[in-house]
Order: structure tokens, then C-alpha cells, then sequence
């Protein structure tokens, strides 16, 4: 039961960091980490080059990342 908590919790921080992305690094967010999609096929998709994508991709992983961490932190 305490781990349904800490999942049902995590998810929680999880959604609430990747909605306070800027619209452009959560679509990036998830067409990467949730529809699996490559580089190349998200840049097409929205029409952006494939080092803007990583670089998007790259800071939307580390600002969820910090989110968790400062939330959990604080506890």
C-alpha cells in the first residue's frame, strides 16, 4: 500500500512538472519520452531542426528531473 502512495505520488510530480514546461519543450517532452518518436520525426512534425529538438528535449528532461528532486527533497 505505501508503494501505491509513492507511485500515485511520483506520478503526480511527474504530470505537474511536465504541464510547468513551456508549451514547446512539453510537446517535445512528449513526442519523445511518451510516442517514442526520433529526432528526425519530431522535427518534421514540428517543423524545427533536429539540434533545436535535442537541445528542447535535453532541458525538459533536466527541468522534470529537478522538479522531482526539489519536491522530494523538500519532504
Amino acid at each position: 500500500e505505501k508503494i501505491n502512495e509513492n507511485i500515485k505520488e511520483v506520478e503526480m510530480l511527474l504530470k505537474e512538472a511536465i504541464d510547468a514546461l513551456p508549451e514547446l519543450n512539453k510537446e517535445v517532452f512528449y513526442l519523445k519520452h511518451i510516442y517514442q518518436m526520433s529526432a528526425i520525426e519530431i522535427s518534421k512534425e514540428l517543423n524545427m531542426t533536429e539540434p533545436m529538438v535535442r537541445k528542447r528535449s535535453m532541458q525538459s528532461m533536466q527541468f522534470v528531473r529537478n522538479y522531482v528532486k526539489e519536491a522530494t527533497e523538500n519532504e
